[in-house]
């Protein structure tokens, strides 16, 4: 069964997410599944006493949810461990295994987006959720329906000429959104970077490179540039090595993109779009730590972003939502008391496991990266679920200490 859950939950809440943002009720199945798979998972473990604990409350908070429809925060928390915990179990021993499932899926993904940018059907726009960005393109009320939105020539035409939509420049493949796939390709990234065996280039090198050329995403690149370039300049033979190539790769696939897509590549990297991209997130930590005023001096970005728009749009930044949330402070004590637990853990693998320590490392601080611009990581079941592959070491060490 644990075989089984390895390949199919990840799946399953991917589907889930696609179904669920566009309002199609079919969805909760295929979440109500993995939450079932995940609850015997946990009873053949140590954590069975979480499971049997978890899965009532979560009925529970789901009933009151009814009446305080503020409660939804505990549901989703209880979510989050119960998954977490489930990763932990499939994914400690053989991590690798998740890397091939993303990998995979961004192999379904990679023609679906390269169709979605050439606009050859509004059908493949279906499930996108991004459009609704423009309200005049589609209404939050339209999202879901099936809407047939335009599609514009964007194959060899150049900036001056091409009228850019967010659902052809920055695609979400199978997603319905692209920060949401930029997530998974991040994942993908740092994964098929560290858990491989020989530097040499594989089918993952590709897919993934090709994934963060084609979704245009700014957090996907700086990632990508961010791992490759301190591999090639502070890491090990074998991802030095395998840095090196995978960056000759992700050249490459840019040069290609650039003559087939010349005016999307120019629009989503010319500089105003990157100030927009950072700045505000910037706004938003400003706004949320009362520097705005102070934040004018030194940019513009306050021209295209009102930080009254937070109380209708909600935080761009997942840093700044932490700092404006009543769940900041427990959150904090639980990451002390896990870091406690897990200190000597901790201390062994830094010594005696350096390569596996520097994966936990560089995966995290991707997270960090990837909260920083996309505050509904923690919200998400599968995002949680895979961010406990990062934990593999301390499991490594948890065998050798016993």
């Amino acid at each position: 069964m644990i075989n089984i859950a390895r390949l199919t939950l990840p799946m399953f809440l991917m589907i889930n997410v696609t179904l669920m943002q566009n309002g199609w009720g079919v969805g909760v199945y295929f979440y109500y599944f993995s939450l079932i798979v995940s609850f015997f998972l946990l009873l053949k473990t140590k954590y069975a006493k979480y499971s049997i604990v978890i899965i009532p409350l979560m009925m529970a908070s789901k009933i009151l949810e009814f009446a305080l429809p503020g409660l939804t925060i505990i549901n989703t928390i209880l979510s989050g461990i119960l998954f977490f915990l489930v990763g932990l179990i499939i994914y400690s021993k053989k991590p690798y295994i998740i890397r091939n499932v993303l990998i995979f899926y961004l192999l379904l993904n990679v023609p679906i987006m390269l169709l979605q940018t050439s606009g050859v059907s509004s059908v493949l726009m279906y499930w996108n959720t991004d459009y609704s960005h423009t309200l005049t393109v589609l209404d939050l009320r339209e999202v879901g329906t099936f809407k047939n939105i335009t599609q514009y020539p964007t194959l060899f035409v150049d900036i001056d000429n091409l009228y850019y939509q967010i659902g052809q420049g920055r695609p979400s493949g199978l997603m319905p959104a692209n920060n949401l796939l930029s997530v998974i390709i991040v994942f993908a990234i740092v994964m098929n970077l560290y858990l491989r065996k020989a530097a040499k280039l594989n089918i993952g090198d590709i897919i993934v490179n090709m994934s963060v050329v084609i979704s245009m995403s700014k957090l996907t690149l700086f990632v990508a540039l961010f791992l490759y370039l301190s591999e090639i300049i502070r890491g090990i033979h074998l991802t030095k090595v395998s840095a090196l190539k995978n960056i000759l790769v992700l050249i490459a696939v840019f040069f290609l993109y650039y003559l087939f897509f010349p005016g999307i590549l120019a629009t989503n990297y010319r500089p105003d779009s990157i100030i927009y991209s950072f700045g505000i997130r910037l706004i938003d930590l400003a706004t949320t730590f009362g520097f705005d005023d102070l934040l004018v001096i030194f940019s513009n970005s306050l021209d295209f972003y009102n930080p009254n728009n937070l109380k209708e749009f909600g935080h761009s930044s997942g840093i700044a939502l932490a700092f404006d949330s009543f769940i900041l402070i427990p959150s904090l004590l639980a990451f002390v008391y896990i870091y406690k637990k897990q200190k000597t853990k901790i201390e062994w693998a830094k010594k005696n496991l350096k390569e596996e320590y520097h994966f936990f490392k560089r995966f995290y601080l991707c997270i960090i990266f990837i909260f920083s611009v996309i505050p509904v990581f923690f919200f998400s079941p599968l995002f949680v679920m895979i961010s406990s592959v990062g934990f593999y070491p301390l499991s490594l060490n948890h065998e050798r200490l016993k």
